[in-house]
């Protein structure tokens, strides 16, 4: 991670125009707010950075169209990024982050899970693709700790305009309050793995999508096909369509647009 910060604070300093990050969305948001700290402290320009998917979830790719490569044709990759018209995406900050998503509860713990699956086959020198290693963590890690573990209080204030998916205006200046099972915010339409959790971001570029709820297991299997298809919407759900002005979600702090505090 240190040398990937000195190489980007190098690469703005040089006024590089443009900068591919080679990884998935976590390696990018690392990169965004590296970059984002070397313009600050250089004054430097801020260079076009473009996606080549080569990570587990690549929501961002997803999002941008940019399909992983094949060893052979990771050149005319790049040299489709050195060309290509720059796409706008919207960021959130959150926490100091530059990032289009983050999440809190399920969500994040189930990418801890297969993490922890993925570390521990290291250890024996064994690998699974990222869609085993979920249907490993899943059944074993994720679901036992869901039955057992009380789920976190989350309480979700809105600051500024806020808008129901149907376009009414919502006037409630709490959006979630309780028990919460995920709650989670994004610019873009995805999660990692294709999941089309936020299907009402990139109609106002101004604003991003909050969804939180609290359904029990049987809901959260029997809903996973109508995620993938971006077709999800529960009771037990609140969505939103938040005004973006300074684009800040924090934990503790009501700052800006939007805090959730658990």
């Amino acid at each position: 991670a240190a040398d990937a910060d000195a190489a980007l604070t190098e690469l703005v300093a040089r006024g590089a125009p443009r900068i591919i990050i080679g990884g998935g969305d976590g390696t990018i948001v690392a990169a965004l707010t590296a970059i984002d700290r070397a313009v600050a402290a250089t004054g430097a320009p801020e260079p076009i950075v473009g996606v080549l998917a080569l990570g587990t979830g690549n929501a961002l790719a997803r999002t941008v169209r940019a399909r992983a490569p094949r060893p052979r044709t990771v050149g005319d990759a790049l040299a489709r990024a050195a060309t290509a018209a720059p796409i706008d995406v919207p960021m959130l900050e959150v926490l100091g982050q530059r990032t289009p998503f983050c999440g809190f509860g399920l969500d994040a713990q189930l990418l801890a899970d297969a993490d922890a699956v993925a570390t521990r086959l290291a250890r024996s020198r064994l690998h699974l693709p990222a869609v085993l290693r979920y249907a490993v963590a899943v059944p074993m890690i994720s679901v036992p700790r869901f039955l057992a573990t009380p789920r976190p209080t989350v309480t979700i204030h809105r600051r500024g305009p806020t808008e129901h998916p149907d376009g009414t205006a919502a006037i409630d200046g709490v959006l979630w309050s309780g028990a919460c099972t995920m709650a989670a915010c994004s610019t873009i339409p995805y999660f990692g793995l294709g999941l089309h959790m936020f299907t009402f971001t990139g109609g106002r570029p101004d604003r991003f999508q909050v969804r939180a709820g609290d359904p029990g297991l049987a809901e959260v299997i029997r809903a996973a096909p109508a995620v993938f298809r971006g077709r999800y919407l529960s009771p037990r759900a609140v969505t939103r369509a938040v005004q973006a002005g300074v684009r800040s979600i924090e934990h503790g702090n009501l700052i800006d647009e939007a805090t959730v505090r658990e």
